[in-house]
């Protein structure tokens, strides 16, 4: 279930801030594009440090770690993360 997860950010464009809606996938916790070994740390900061996520992946957003889309970013997200990288899916 890597359905996409559409997150709002402002953008700088033209000369002024607007408004764009990006479209992520759950499990894409550096926000590079693909769901791979390089998300591992970042996933482990957006479960134990919300914050901390937020300032070191201020592009990305905390609910990219709520892999099995229940609303919340905790334990029950590790083994559909593990899944996930191991090509399993979710």
């Amino acid at each position: 279930m890597t359905e996409g997860v559409r997150l709002a950010r402002w953008c700088w464009a033209g000369g002024r801030y607007s408004l764009g809606l990006i479209n992520f996938h759950r499990g894409d916790l550096n926000c590079d594009g693909s769901i791979n070994f390089g998300d591992i740390n970042p996933f482990v900061l957006a479960l134990t440090n919300w914050g901390a996520y937020l300032q070191e992946y201020p592009n990305c957003g905390v609910y990219l770690a709520d892999i099995d889309g229940n609303g919340y970013v905790d334990f029950g997200d590790i083994n559909p993360f593990v899944a996930l990288l191991s090509g399993q899916g979710y």
